[in-house]
């Protein structure tokens, strides 16, 4: 593809942009004096469709962060307390009585042992009871554990869902600068077409005032009987048609004016005054062995691109199904009544450390199709992305070719416009000298009002056209 590396030999007047003066007392409300800079400035600064992507750039980020501490350990602290209004009673029975009587019926001489002889006192003084009542539990139970888990092996799914969070990042970063390019270029078109706006409403005033002085010459011509009634009537028709036609121009100029600050983000009934000349806009030219590079910093195929990695990244996280998940964990507890001192009413601690692991044997293939679904997935994504480099590319060609014929059509436009000043001038000369009827310069004042609309659309095209070749070109 060849770019044109200048235009230098074209002449980029619009009409001498002095025409503009004047027009924001068309319009009511606050006026501002802006240009095409002052105008993105604005667009940029308060455009709410940029500020949504801003926030999801900022989530993203946010949404990294917090996918980078699945790296590092977790520790939950668990605590209980419960109160029981009753304890677990029970009666355990001992016939401590029917012992002795048993040992004393098989020996009587046991009577005389001094140990036998202290378990009877023991017995008779209540030290030995027949029946015992255990009471288990207490009022008040506490528990307080501290547990730590550290992934030591998942398969990859950790690493790979932190790549995840990177690429969705970028996807945030390339969507912010699509949306600021997309806003730009709807900035430059409002612009423009004020510009178009307010030059037609400008050269259709210059339209009214030519119609009106031949008018002024046709009534006086008819005042001393030098032309007929007809004529006179022909030049009051078009001068009617000149009043509609600037009347018409004001209120696209007021509704382009509104388009724009709605852009900008400012008041719809503000007033917009354009600078007195808008000079030329430098043309940068574009190096046609960059195409490529231009496709690749697109925001559109960045964008593409992360998707891409991101199917990628999935198909690896479902394969990663087939391997054991490896964890180390370590806990602290505190519990009252205490296990550890006979169930006592104070706190026991204790703690404990150990690998956790769990690996999937079996489970119908299921993995196996998740993981077809995911390679489908990114086969689907690369499919899309080879596609969109070429319709970008396809894209590219077609600004720059309409660039260039934006070019050529003003240069075509120039030379018209001069033809018809001079068929112009030439007829108004010829009717002053009664060579020609006031209907022949009626009708090359319309050329030289189509000629000079022509140039107007001409000059806003191409700088229309311009802002569509940078924002293809991601410039």
């Amino acid at each position: 593809m060849k770019i044109i590396s200048s235009f230098s030999s074209t002449k980029f007047t619009i009409l001498s942009f002095v025409l503009f003066v004047g027009i924001a007392n068309i319009l009511t409300g606050q006026t501002l004096n802006l240009t095409l800079e002052q105008c993105r400035e604005k667009a940029l600064a308060h455009n709410k469709m940029l500020q949504v992507a801003q926030a999801q750039q900022e989530s993203a980020i946010s949404t990294r962060k917090a996918s980078f501490t699945q790296f590092f350990p977790r520790v939950n602290a668990i605590g209980s307390y419960t109160h029981i209004n009753k304890s677990l009673e029970y009666t355990m029975n001992l016939p401590i009585a029917e012992f002795l009587q048993g040992l004393e019926a098989s020996n009587p001489a046991i009577v005389t042992d001094p140990f036998y002889a202290t378990l009877v006192g023991m017995h008779n003084q209540g030290y030995l009871p027949d029946e015992y009542q255990v009471s288990i539990g207490e009022e008040n139970n506490w528990i307080l554990d501290v547990t730590l888990t550290q992934p030591i092996f998942t398969g990859g799914k950790i690493i790979n869902q932190y790549k995840i969070s990177k690429a969705a990042e970028k996807v945030t970063d390339a969507n912010l600068k699509k949306t600021g390019n997309e806003l730009i270029y709807q900035t430059d078109e409002a612009y423009w077409r004020l510009v178009d706006v307010s030059a037609k409403y400008a050269l259709a005033k210059d339209y009214q005032a030519l119609v009106q002085t031949l008018l002024s010459q046709v009534q006086n011509a008819y005042d001393v009987g030098v032309t007929t009634q007809n004529e006179l009537l022909k030049v009051q028709v078009k001068l009617n048609e000149a009043e509609l036609m600037s009347f018409k121009a004001q209120n696209g100029v007021h509704l382009a004016t509104m388009a724009l600050n709605q852009i900008i983000g400012d008041p719809l009934e503000s007033s917009i005054v354009l600078p007195d000349t808008i000079f030329d806009v430098p043309y940068v030219p574009y190096d046609s062995t960059k195409v490529q590079e231009y496709i690749e910093n697109r925001p559109e195929v960045l964008i593409l691109k992360q998707g891409l990695e991101i199917q990628q990244l999935l198909t690896k996280i479902a394969q990663s199904n087939y391997y054991p998940n490896l964890a180390l964990q370590a806990s602290v507890n505190y519990i009252n009544p205490n296990p550890y001192d006979s169930f006592e009413a104070n706190f026991g601690q204790n703690w404990q450390v150990g690998v956790v692991a769990q690996w999937e044997i079996f489970d119908f293939n299921a993995r196996k199709h998740t993981i077809s679904a995911a390679k489908h997935q990114q086969q689907s994504a690369q499919l899309i992305l080879e596609q969109s480099k070429e319709l970008f590319a396809l894209e590219i060609n077609q600004s720059e070719l309409q660039y260039r014929e934006a070019m050529k059509r003003i240069q075509l436009s120039e030379k018209s416009v001069d033809q018809a000043e001079e068929n112009l001038r030439v007829t108004q000369n010829r009717f002053k000298e009664g060579m020609c009827k006031s209907s022949d310069v009626l009708e090359a004042q319309v050329s030289w009002l189509n000629a000079k609309t022509e140039l107007i659309e001409a000059q806003t095209e191409m700088y229309t056209k311009r802002a569509n070749l940078d924002k293809v070109l991601s410039l």
